[in-house]
Protein backbone atom coordinates (compact mmCIF):
# COMPACT_ATOMS: atom_id res chain seq x y z
CA UNK A 1 0.00 0.00 0.00
CA UNK A 2 2.93 2.36 0.63
CA UNK A 3 4.29 1.72 -2.86
CA UNK A 4 0.84 2.48 -4.28
CA UNK A 5 0.68 5.73 -2.31
CA UNK A 6 3.71 6.96 -4.31
CA UNK A 7 2.14 6.18 -7.70
CA UNK A 8 2.72 8.85 -10.32
CA UNK A 9 5.70 10.54 -8.66
CA UNK A 10 8.13 11.39 -11.49
CA UNK A 11 11.51 9.74 -11.96
CA UNK A 12 14.62 11.89 -11.70
CA UNK A 13 18.29 11.05 -11.50
CA UNK A 14 20.05 14.33 -12.32
CA UNK A 15 19.82 16.54 -10.42
CA UNK A 16 19.30 14.03 -7.59
CA UNK A 17 15.68 13.32 -6.62
CA UNK A 18 14.31 15.12 -3.58
CA UNK A 19 12.46 12.08 -2.19
CA UNK A 20 9.14 13.94 -2.08
CA UNK A 21 8.23 15.22 -5.53
CA UNK A 22 10.81 13.18 -7.48
CA UNK A 23 12.29 9.72 -6.94
CA UNK A 24 14.71 7.26 -8.51
CA UNK A 25 14.31 3.49 -8.22
CA UNK A 26 16.27 3.01 -5.00
CA UNK A 27 14.86 6.07 -3.26
CA UNK A 28 11.38 4.83 -4.18
CA UNK A 29 12.03 1.46 -2.50
CA UNK A 30 13.66 3.05 0.55
CA UNK A 31 10.77 5.51 0.93
CA UNK A 32 8.03 2.88 0.53
CA UNK A 33 9.65 0.54 3.06
CA UNK A 34 10.40 3.35 5.54
CA UNK A 35 6.75 4.47 5.38
CA UNK A 36 5.72 0.86 6.02
CA UNK A 37 7.87 0.81 9.17
CA UNK A 38 10.65 -1.25 7.58
CA UNK A 39 13.70 0.99 7.31
CA UNK A 40 16.96 -0.12 5.74
CA UNK A 41 20.29 0.47 7.53
CA UNK A 42 21.63 4.03 7.44
CA UNK A 43 24.05 4.68 4.59
CA UNK A 44 22.19 2.33 2.23
CA UNK A 45 21.09 4.33 -0.81
CA UNK A 46 21.71 2.67 -4.20
CA UNK A 47 20.29 -0.56 -5.67
CA UNK A 48 23.43 -2.65 -5.07
CA UNK A 49 23.65 -1.54 -1.43
CA UNK A 50 20.01 -2.51 -0.93
CA UNK A 51 20.71 -5.91 -2.54
CA UNK A 52 23.56 -6.54 -0.13
CA UNK A 53 21.42 -5.98 2.99
CA UNK A 54 18.70 -8.40 1.82
CA UNK A 55 18.54 -12.19 1.90
CA UNK A 56 18.33 -14.25 -1.32
CA UNK A 57 14.82 -15.37 -2.23
CA UNK A 58 13.87 -18.28 -4.48
CA UNK A 59 12.15 -17.28 -7.72
CA UNK A 60 9.27 -19.72 -7.23
CA UNK A 61 8.75 -18.51 -3.67
CA UNK A 62 8.58 -14.76 -4.40
CA UNK A 63 6.15 -12.93 -2.18
CA UNK A 64 4.72 -9.44 -2.51
CA UNK A 65 7.35 -7.13 -1.04
CA UNK A 66 10.35 -9.13 -2.21
CA UNK A 67 12.80 -7.08 -4.23
CA UNK A 68 13.82 -7.74 -7.83
CA UNK A 69 17.24 -6.61 -9.03
CA UNK A 70 18.35 -5.74 -12.55
CA UNK A 71 21.79 -5.17 -14.05
CA UNK A 72 23.07 -3.13 -16.99
CA UNK A 73 20.06 -0.83 -17.08
CA UNK A 74 22.59 2.03 -17.03
CA UNK A 75 26.34 2.21 -16.27
CA UNK A 76 26.49 1.86 -12.47
CA UNK A 77 29.33 3.75 -10.84
CA UNK A 78 29.49 1.92 -7.53
CA UNK A 79 31.25 -1.24 -6.36
CA UNK A 80 29.93 -4.67 -7.36
CA UNK A 81 28.67 -7.16 -4.81
CA UNK A 82 30.69 -10.20 -3.69
CA UNK A 83 29.38 -12.10 -6.71
CA UNK A 84 30.90 -9.49 -9.07
CA UNK A 85 27.51 -8.22 -10.22
CA UNK A 86 26.09 -4.72 -9.81
CA UNK A 87 22.40 -4.02 -9.46
CA UNK A 88 21.54 -0.84 -11.33
CA UNK A 89 17.75 -1.02 -10.91
CA UNK A 90 15.27 -2.61 -8.51
CA UNK A 91 11.56 -2.93 -7.92
CA UNK A 92 9.10 -4.40 -5.44
CA UNK A 93 7.66 -7.73 -6.60
CA UNK A 94 3.92 -8.32 -6.64
CA UNK A 95 4.61 -12.03 -6.04
CA UNK A 96 5.62 -15.22 -7.86
CA UNK A 97 4.01 -15.59 -11.26
CA UNK A 98 2.60 -12.06 -11.35
CA UNK A 99 5.27 -10.78 -13.76
CA UNK A 100 4.71 -7.33 -12.27
CA UNK A 101 6.49 -5.04 -9.87
CA UNK A 102 6.18 -1.59 -8.35
CA UNK A 103 9.12 0.55 -9.41
CA UNK A 104 10.23 3.99 -10.51
CA UNK A 105 11.88 4.16 -13.93
CA UNK A 106 12.76 6.78 -16.52
CA UNK A 107 11.43 5.63 -19.87
CA UNK A 108 7.98 4.93 -21.21
CA UNK A 109 7.18 1.96 -23.36
CA UNK A 110 5.50 -1.42 -23.32
CA UNK A 111 6.50 -2.03 -19.69
CA UNK A 112 4.69 1.03 -18.33
CA UNK A 113 4.79 4.80 -17.92
CA UNK A 114 7.80 6.64 -16.47
CA UNK A 115 7.83 7.42 -12.75
CA UNK A 116 6.32 5.30 -9.97
CA UNK A 117 3.89 2.66 -11.18
CA UNK A 118 3.38 -1.03 -11.84
CA UNK A 119 5.79 -2.38 -14.43
CA UNK A 120 5.14 -5.38 -16.69
CA UNK A 121 8.15 -7.69 -16.36
CA UNK A 122 7.21 -9.93 -19.29
CA UNK A 123 8.87 -7.62 -21.83
CA UNK A 124 12.20 -8.70 -23.32
CA UNK A 125 13.97 -5.65 -21.83
CA UNK A 126 13.19 -6.54 -18.22
CA UNK A 127 13.69 -10.28 -18.75
CA UNK A 128 17.19 -9.67 -20.18
CA UNK A 129 18.24 -7.52 -17.22
CA UNK A 130 16.61 -9.36 -14.27
CA UNK A 131 19.21 -11.31 -12.29
CA UNK A 132 18.37 -11.52 -8.58
CA UNK A 133 15.50 -11.64 -6.10
CA UNK A 134 15.92 -10.86 -2.42
CA UNK A 135 13.83 -10.36 0.68
CA UNK A 136 14.44 -7.47 3.06
CA UNK A 137 15.56 -8.95 6.36
CA UNK A 138 12.64 -7.38 8.23
CA UNK A 139 10.28 -9.45 6.04
CA UNK A 140 12.02 -12.78 6.61
CA UNK A 141 9.40 -15.00 8.21
CA UNK A 142 9.67 -16.73 11.59
CA UNK A 143 10.12 -20.13 9.92
CA UNK A 144 13.36 -19.02 8.28
CA UNK A 145 16.81 -19.07 9.86
CA UNK A 146 18.03 -15.60 8.90
CA UNK A 147 21.64 -15.89 9.98
CA UNK A 148 22.03 -19.62 9.46
CA UNK A 149 23.02 -20.09 13.09
CA UNK A 150 19.87 -20.78 15.06
CA UNK A 151 16.15 -21.00 15.49
CA UNK A 152 13.79 -18.07 15.41
CA UNK A 153 11.05 -18.42 17.99
CA UNK A 154 7.91 -16.32 18.41
CA UNK A 155 7.22 -14.76 21.76
CA UNK A 156 4.69 -12.38 23.23
CA UNK A 157 6.94 -9.38 22.74
CA UNK A 158 8.32 -10.25 19.30
CA UNK A 159 10.91 -12.61 17.84
CA UNK A 160 13.60 -14.34 19.88
CA UNK A 161 16.70 -16.05 18.52
CA UNK A 162 18.18 -19.23 19.92
CA UNK A 163 21.81 -19.53 18.85
CA UNK A 164 22.88 -23.03 17.85
CA UNK A 165 26.38 -22.31 16.55
CA UNK A 166 29.75 -21.58 18.11
CA UNK A 167 31.64 -18.31 17.66
CA UNK A 168 28.61 -16.09 17.06
CA UNK A 169 29.45 -12.58 18.13
CA UNK A 170 26.78 -10.24 19.48
CA UNK A 171 29.16 -7.47 20.44
CA UNK A 172 31.77 -5.59 18.47
CA UNK A 173 34.60 -7.22 20.46
CA UNK A 174 34.95 -9.85 23.20
CA UNK A 175 33.85 -8.88 26.70
CA UNK A 176 30.89 -7.04 28.10
CA UNK A 177 31.95 -3.49 27.30
CA UNK A 178 31.51 -3.32 23.51
CA UNK A 179 28.39 -2.05 21.80
CA UNK A 180 25.71 -4.65 21.04
CA UNK A 181 25.60 -5.46 17.32
CA UNK A 182 22.06 -6.86 17.13
CA UNK A 183 19.01 -6.11 19.23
Amino acid sequence: SEAASLKGIPYRIDPPPDGVETLDCSLFVLTAFRRAGIPFPSGVRVAEQIRQVCDPSEWKMLQPGDLLFFENTYPADHAPGPDGRIASHLGISLGAGSMRMWDCHASSGPSGSPGVGITDLSTPYWQEHLFDARRPRALTGPEEDVAGVGDILSGQSGLFYRVLADSVRFRERPGLGGPIQIG
